[in-house]
């Protein structure tokens, strides 16, 4: 795993460099992933060597975040919840018909 921080597009270059390393470890494929869409030669690299792309959007979080792989949009959504605690007891008799109730 490499992890690497670009302020721009992903060019050419850059995903030559990974093909490189995925033929030379012997990996089936890798991953790359940016706010930004590929360079037109860029894409056409990573076509070839097996390479994905996953374009984030550029307002992502680790909670919330919209990633486009291939032509499918994933979403991560986080959402706070308030749990309650309620109690409630019923004795009943033989026949179904309801003696106490007890709520907490």
């Amino acid at each position: 795993m490499e992890c690497r921080r670009y302020k721009r597009r992903l060019n050419q270059e850059a995903l030559a460099a990974v093909a490189y390393r995925i033929d030379d470890i012997g990996t089936d494929g890798g991953i790359t992933v940016s706010p930004f869409p590929l360079q037109q030669g860029a894409a056409k690299v990573a076509a070839a060597s097996r390479i994905e792309h996953v374009q984030l959007r550029p307002d992502s979080t680790r909670e919330q975040w919209i990633a486009q792989i291939g032509e499918f949009v994933h979403v991560g959504l986080a959402a706070a919840t308030r749990a309650t605690v309620s109690l409630e007891i019923e004795v009943r008799d033989r026949h179904g018909n309801m003696i106490e109730r007890r709520r907490s």
